[in-house]
């Protein structure tokens, strides 16, 4: 039965293509309506016999490609159902609102029963690559009604939307295959990989395959941030085209996380369900927010379809959230979701079509436009009044049904998320309320239209045809639901019945509030950066600051406790992450403030900031990282907001730096990830404790290759030789708040994790990995030396410099496991090394037009504090006494020499005399009592430049000072174990 289902529409569209020409299209429209109405009393003899307690039902399983473990495998559930239901009504709908079109009515009505047979196809699988196989061919339909019969820019949506969602559905594909390898016997069966769960116990692997297919899913839901092919094809697309996009295909991805994602990969469901809840309520409050902000009214409809995604998505990620949340709870949370899916698809399509009509008759979906459109067509007003109370989820539609059960289901195990996701309900409720009175209510004004068909008038007879029933539908589930709830509820049991074995995953945001308040920062910013006008965008820099402050408070205070691990033990709560965290959101702070006078009033101010908390928050998770995935990860996040900071100016030098910054960032990630893969592949794990068991009795070869390789990604971090060459160009292209940033902080998130990654997995591995830390340590502070002795731009100098500084950081990593100051020694160098650099770059962003070390002669006359604070931060970055580099280069010279290799702390010594010169070079000049003189021979006196860069400057210096005068008690604080 569901093969006839599934296929007739496909039949149906090969028959109108065979028709002769002369075929009308009365007779076309015919066909194609008849076809979706005799598919939809399908769907209800269908429902009519299906038993809510049977299971699985009308199955039909048969082999199809043996050899690959792939067959043709249908059948219908509580949770398909009413998809197949919804998919019928829309696509009925659509077919009647469509009685009136006649541009190449043929091949539009063809393409239409062709999506339906991919939308029916997909409800009804259950073999994953049947699943992928209608999941493709739905991409590839919706391509061609939006290119053939969207509007003006038609082609550029049609191309953005195929792009985003085919590479989407290849990544799902490579979950699949992911799924299809784990399992024993090799299966793309979804019941039998259900009922295996083939992953259980293997955490890395399953880490993997849930980020594959739900970034497959995301896209095609789609969730902030894979939702931005959205607004341009909902607004290209034809309003039939429209209504089934949202109200079927967007379906599509949800259903995926319940139908696979949930049952097939429980464990890692549970695992990361605090961030599958996050982007839930990101998606909700940013859709809201986005669609109030817009003045086109299908395109406020598209982004409260990310909103509405994002319940769904709150909804699933909350039912698996802890293991000791009620089966009853979780169960209203997965069926909330289930129903929302279903009143979504009704509201949505109505809201579409309604606005399509709109569109024909005045052309314009402008918003400002209209006025008054209640007097002229009241019919249309109240439609759309309608359908628009019933998606703010007021009682007595299918909307309140479902977001009622989302929010009891997700409040006990989600209190904060659920009470965040409220607010979307009041956004909606502002955006369509403005959106009515603006519209409908006042006095009439129509825009000129011409093309229109007729003057501006109410529905016709297949317009209200079309959406009365998708409204009458919705007052039925929100007035009984029994009907609906009674299908939904024992498949959701169902669904969770493989949530029963889940293990506890340690989960506890307490522990990681300084990444909270960075990513919350990050998230509020965004959503106030396209509010704020551009001369109050200031207030999402202190929005940054307050969050790098509380992070710090946040790390003080957690680093009390005992060293941990939590969420899957990728995560550690030790020193090594307390005092990361501390120096990399200090000296954040530190760029935060050397950056607001440069941005002030700029128009992407905001943007600023925001990629400014993701690149600290990225940073802070290298440093504490101690699963590979995760580790991967945090690179992408270290890396990807940088990228774009170095080309924030967007001139000339800024462009080739984040180009050269990128394409070696891009490359050295490849080999990154490559690493993880032959580390994983060598030790069966991804977790640092479990690898370091395992890689003992490791594969040498091959082991040895993986390590370079995630070496290869870090060192790119870290500024470290060979990876070094961006830095030159990058530091010298950006800005200077961003060199500064460049130049310092991403290092000590990536130090610390190579350090990490010596004293846990390798500490016991056959490979001489020390030995190569300890060569790549003197390669970075001879090179980066001689490479500054001939520098004479000033951002260029501190580049070599501290690729030169990095050198010497180095080394403590490379006595990880020999020597018990090496820790202590890392972390006070690092801070020391920090708070100087930045101070250095500090004078830089102070003296903006002075770019050469010659442009510095005279400072100490006209400027003699900041002359002082670059002096004191040049001969700190020397080690000279009693500033904090002093101190922390005695440190780590003892750790060397205690770790046995003494040959390094001397090769460092005299680098670090030959380091004087270069130096000496600006200090000289800033210390002469000559001018700078014009080109037409005149004095060039020194402008104020920045205040705040000023006061940084001096601050940085002091700061430099006073570490070194108590750095025994600071050292103090440093030392204590790694989380094993």
């Amino acid at each position: 039965m569901l093969t006839v289902l599934a296929f007739a529409p496909l039949a149906v569209a090969l028959l109108l293509l065979a028709l002769p020409r002369r075929t009308s299209d009365r007779t076309v429209r015919a066909i194609w309506t008849a076809t979706t109405v005799a598919l939809l009393a399908f769907v209800v003899v269908l429902w009519a016999g299906y038993d809510a307690d049977g299971g699985m039902q009308y199955e039909t399983r048969v082999r199809w490609i043996p050899g690959a473990g792939v067959g043709y495998h249908v059948g219908v559930d509580g949770l398909s159902l009413p998809m197949l239901g919804l998919t019928c009504v829309l696509f009925a709908a659509c077919a009647v609102r469509s009685w009136r079109d006649t541009r190449r009515i043929r091949e539009f009505a063809a393409l239409f029963v062709f999506l339906e047979t991919t939308c029916l196809g997909l409800f009804v699988s259950l073999d994953l690559i049947l699943f992928f196989v209608f999941f493709d061919l739905s991409i590839v339909g919706m391509y061609f009604v939006i290119a053939g019969w969207g509007h003006r820019d038609r082609a550029r949506a049609a191309l953005m939307f195929f792009l985003y969602t085919f590479l989407g559905s290849l990544v799902l594909l490579l979950g699949f295959i992911g799924l299809f390898l784990a399992a024993s016997p090799h299966t793309f069966d979804m019941t039998d990989l259900a009922a295996a769960d083939p992953l259980a116990g293997r955490a890395g692997y399953a880490g993997v395959v849930l980020l594959a297919i739900g970034i497959g899913l995301a896209v095609k839901t789609p969730t902030v941030p894979f939702h931005t092919w959205l607004p341009l094809a909902h607004t290209e697309a034809p309003a039939a085209g429209s209504a089934v996009l949202a109200g079927v295909l967007l379906k599509m991805g949800t259903y995926g996380f319940l139908r696979i994602a949930m049952p097939m990969l429980p464990d890692a469901w549970r695992r990361h369900a605090t961030v599958i809840v996050v982007i839930g309520v990101v998606s909700i409050l940013y859709g809201a927010l986005v669609a109030l902000a817009q003045t086109d009214f299908k395109r406020m409809i598209a982004y409260t379809s990310v909103n509405h995604m994002g319940y769904i998505v709150l909804a699933v990620g909350a039912a698996a959230a802890t293991a000791d949340t009620s089966r009853q709870a979780q169960a209203l949370a997965v069926t909330g979701a289930v129903t929302q899916m279903v009143s979504h698809g009704l509201l949505t399509g109505a809201l579409f079509l309604l606005a399509g009509s709109l569109y024909e008759r005045g052309r314009t979906y402008d918003m400002d436009a209209y006025s008054g459109i209640a007097a002229r067509a009241p019919v249309l007003t109240g439609m759309t009044a309608v359908a628009a109370f019933a998606s703010l989820g007021l009682p007595g539609f299918s909307g309140f049904i479902a977001e009622f059960q989302i929010f009891t289901g997700s409040l006990g195990p989600r209190p904060l998320a659920t009470a965040l996701s409220v607010l979307g309900i009041l956004l909606t409720a502002a955006l369509f309320l403005r959106a009515l009175q603006k519209m409908f209510l006042g006095p009439l004004r129509l825009p000129d239209a011409p093309g229109a068909p007729r003057p501006f008038g109410d529905l016709r007879a297949h317009e209200n045809t079309a959406v009365v029933p998708l409204l009458a539908l919705a007052v039925v589930v929100g007035i009984t639901p029994g009907f609906l709830l009674d299908v939904i509820e024992p498949a959701s049991h169902t669904v969770l019945e493989t949530a029963d074995a889940m293990t506890e995953m340690n989960e506890n945001p307490v522990a990681i509030l300084p990444e909270i308040f960075l990513a919350a920062g990050a998230v509020l910013g965004l959503l106030l950066g396209a509010w704020l006008p551009r001369s109050r965008q200031w207030i999402v820099g202190a929005g940054a600051g307050a969050a790098c402050t509380a992070g710090i408070v946040a790390a003080v205070v957690a680093a009390s406790g005992s060293p941990t691990a939590v969420f899957g033990d990728s995560f550690a709560v030790d020193p090594l992450t307390g005092a990361c965290r501390v120096i990399i959101l200090g000296g954040g702070l530190i760029v935060l403030a050397l950056s607001l006078r440069p941005l002030h009033a700029d128009r992407r101010e905001a943007e600023f900031y925001v990629l400014l908390q993701l690149a600290l928050l990225g940073a802070v998770m290298l440093a504490a990282a101690q699963d590979l995935l995760l580790l991967a990860a945090a690179y992408l996040l270290a890396s990807i907001p940088t990228y774009t900071l170095a080309g924030f100016r967007k001139d000339g030098p800024g462009t080739e730096a984040a180009l050269k910054y990128y394409v070696v960032g891009a490359l050295l990630g490849v080999l990154l990830l490559t690493g993880v893969t032959l580390v994983y592949a060598t030790g069966r794990a991804t977790s640092y404790p479990l690898l370091a068991t395992a890689l003992v009795d490791a594969p040498e070869a091959l082991l040895a290759t993986g390590v370079l390789g995630v070496l290869a990604g870090l060192l790119f971090k870290a500024g470290a030789v060979p990876a070094h060459f961006w830095v030159p160009d990058a530091v010298q292209g950006s800005s200077p708040p961003v060199a500064a940033l460049l130049a310092t902080l991403p290092k000590i998130g990536a130090l610390a994790a190579v350090f990490r990654l010596g004293a846990v997995p390798l500490a016991g591995s056959p490979l001489p990995w020390a030995a190569l830390i300890a060569v790549l340590a003197a390669a970075s502070m001879t090179l980066g030396n001689l490479a500054a002795f001939f520098q004479s731009d000033v951002k260029r100098l501190l580049a070599y410099s501290t690729i030169s500084q990095v050198g010497y950081l180095l080394m403590p990593v490379a006595v990880a496991t020999a020597s018990g100051r090496a820790q202590p020694a890392l972390l006070y160098y690092l801070a020391a090394y920090t708070v100087t650099n930045l101070g250095a770059f500090a004078v830089v962003c102070a003296l903006p037009g002075r770019t050469t070390v010659d442009d510095y002669r005279g400072l100490a006359r006209e400027r003699p504090l900041l002359a002082v604070s670059l002096i004191v931060c040049l001969l700190g970055l020397v080690g000279t006494p009693p500033t904090a580099v002093f101190l922390g280069k005695l440190e780590v010279f003892s750790a060397v020499i205690d770790g046995g290799y003494a040959w390094l702390a001397v090769l460092a010594a005299i680098n670090t005399v030959a380091s004087v010169f270069y130096y000496l070079r600006w200090i000289v000049p800033a210390l002469s009592r000559g001018d700078r003189r014009t080109p037409g021979g005149g004095r060039q006196a020194f402008d104020e430049g920045s205040r705040t860069a000023r006061t940084v400057a001096c601050t940085a210096a002091a700061a430099s000072l006073v570490l070194g005068v108590i750095g025994g008690p600071v050292l103090a604080l440093l030392d204590g174990p790694l989380n094993q």
